[in-house]
């Protein structure tokens, strides 16, 4: 009844209501939430893929990521990631609901958010799950129909090159 409730609102309105119940939930004492407060969520995910062309050497990424949501449909990125060679991070900033080049952030639920990244050969799934304090995460990769591995540049060299579709190997996620 609650999940069909916030379908029916307006995106605005559904962050707002999102991160509101998140507070809620997170923030012991506090009656009445503020729409402009921002609910921070911490995530952490493993993944691993193969270089399909030459040795085919094993690759795992460890990937920290800091979303900071406000009440205004906004999402604040801040990801780091490393594997054994090398180490990367990034910011970003999106609108819950608009795509922004190959990003797009939906409310799925009263308690559940959806990111998804579309890549030339796959698309890249993260899901985030709340009840109550608890969080969960999930990540998930898909090929895209007609292909068979993923075509990406290499991280070290920048040159485009097929590997197998990540898998994860571990996640969580922690509010505030």
């Amino acid at each position: 009844m609650l999940s069909a409730f916030i379908r029916s609102l307006h995106r605005t309105d559904a962050v707002n209501f999102l991160c509101a119940a998140v507070l809620v939930a997170g923030s012991a004492g506090t009656a009445h939430p503020q729409a402009s407060a921002t609910t921070v969520i911490h995530g952490h995910f493993v993944e691993e893929h193969y270089l399909m062309e030459g040795e085919a050497p094993r690759i795992e990424w460890t990937w920290e990521f800091t979303l900071s949501l406000s009440g205004k449909g906004a999402i604040h990125e801040e990801w780091s990631g490393q594997n054994s060679h090398l180490q990367k991070s990034s910011t970003h900033d999106y609108t819950l609901g608009s795509a922004a080049g190959s990003v797009t952030w939906h409310v799925l639920g009263s308690n559940k958010l959806q990111k998804t990244v579309n890549f030339r050969q796959h698309t890249q799934t993260l899901t985030i799950v709340t009840n109550g304090k608890e969080c969960h995460l999930d990540v998930a990769f898909r090929l895209k129909p007609g292909y068979s591995d993923m075509f990406a540049p290499r991280a070290d060299t920048g040159e485009w090159t097929h590997f197998s579709l990540p898998k994860t190997l571990e996640s969580s996620c922690t509010i505030g």
